[in-house]
């Protein structure tokens, strides 16, 4: 059928291609899954099923990166080993990943906001598609959803968004962007995390393929530790975010306590997602700090017992908001208004308690796969669907 769209004739092969799974060694005994046929059997499968030249068919699948070779970029071979990447699972693969991008991409060089925002809208359409009137989406729908599979091979064109040519207010605010729309993404992908296990591995291995990078991506904490806080430690790890042999080391920005304010880890407790803009970002974090402070559930001034209650945002990153308690009320300080401001200015005119909230960590899904990250599941493994 050569009426067939790209992304029908993916899906096809993704539903019927015969793939057999092969194990690679990976850490703690834990073995990566990689699916593979022969190229005669694609061969096979495209004569079965469309009506043109199978192995010229083949080749052009390979030079699309709809398909990869094992036995590296030479001509295709029907003894070749062939991996399909939408087959792929999506934890510890890319989200971007569904193909390899191999055409020049304009968007991404000369427009990198503009493709973010179209991606960004696209995915909106199907997550709103699939929610009910409060807003509570069902993850499982959306991945089965046709549309979403139209937007994972859409969304490999970021692979050739250079980030090493913005400057630290673009780069800031892109990402900021591109990490509030990877983690709906990932929920769909792979299921949302119910343990602080879970949510540890999904921040480690929730990743994306930029600069042309096709041997290294970023994760989650990539982008948010190991960039935007200038390569700082993740909470509760030994390690830096990004190693120096990363191709995003030299990318981190200095770290800008605001970004806090605007990153949205899917959780009820983070802050709501907003637009970023390369030209206003400085003043968008600005108006975000200040809606921010103003909630009671992030910042709260107990005068009579003289206590500060904070989210846990100022717990986890402490250090950005200063070195002990009386810098980080100074830094919130400034974000505050009115009454607040004035109960904030007494507690730091003396001695005070500083305690942190109860961070809520439900999601705004109605219905997911569980999300798994123990060490014999560490590839996200999907349980059953969890309703709520």
């Amino acid at each position: 059928n050569m009426t067939m769209a790209l992304p029908e004739v993916v899906k096809l092969l993704k539903e019927r291609l015969p793939l057999q799974p092969r194990f690679f060694s990976f850490f703690f005994g834990v073995k990566d899954v990689k699916r593979y046929c022969s190229g005669k059997d694609l061969v096979s499968f495209l004569m079965k099923y469309f009506s043109m030249d199978a192995v010229k068919a083949a080749e052009s699948f390979l030079k699309a990166g709809i398909c990869i070779s094992a036995n590296g970029t030479g001509p295709f071979t029907e003894s070749a080993t062939i991996r399909l990447q939408a087959s792929e699972p999506g934890f510890g693969v890319a989200l971007n990943l569904a193909r390899k991008w191999t055409a020049d991409s304009e968007a991404a060089s000369s427009d990198p906001m503009g493709l973010l925002k179209r991606l960004k809208g696209q995915l909106s359409e199907i997550l709103q598609k699939h929610a009910d009137e409060q807003g509570s989406i069902d993850y499982i729908a959306v991945a089965e959803d046709p549309e979403f599979f139209r937007y994972e091979l859409a969304v490999a064109e970021l692979q050739m968004v250079r980030l090493s040519s913005m400057d630290d207010g673009s780069r800031r605010a892109f990402l900021i962007n591109l990490y509030n729309m990877l983690v709906p993404h990932a929920f769909a992908k792979v299921g949302v995390g119910t343990s602080d296990l879970s949510r540890s591995a999904f921040f480690d291995g929730i990743s994306v393929i930029l600069d042309g990078c096709f041997g290294a991506s970023l994760s989650l904490n990539g982008i948010e530790n190991g960039i935007l806080r200038g390569n700082r430690k993740p909470p509760f790890h030994l390690h830096y975010a990004l190693p120096a042999s990363s191709p995003y080391f030299g990318l981190a920005v200095k770290c800008d306590h605001r970004i806090h304010f605007a990153l949205n880890c899917g959780a009820k407790s983070c802050p709501p997602v907003k637009w970023f803009t390369s030209e206003a970002i400085d003043e968008e974090l600005r108006v975000v700090a200040m809606a921010w402070a103003e909630q009671d559930e992030n910042v709260k001034v107990d005068l009579p017992t003289r206590t500060l209650w904070l989210s846990q945002i100022c717990n986890w990153y402490a250090a950005d908001f200063g070195s002990d308690k009386v810098q980080i009320a100074t830094t919130l300080h400034a974000h505050c208004r009115s009454g607040k401001k004035e109960q904030l200015k007494s507690l730091l005119e003396g001695d005070f308690k500083l305690k942190h909230l109860k961070y809520d960590w439900s999601t705004n899904s109605r219905r997911s796969h569980a999300f798994s990250a123990n060490l014999t599941g560490l590839l996200g493994v999907l349980t059953a669907p969890q309703g709520r």
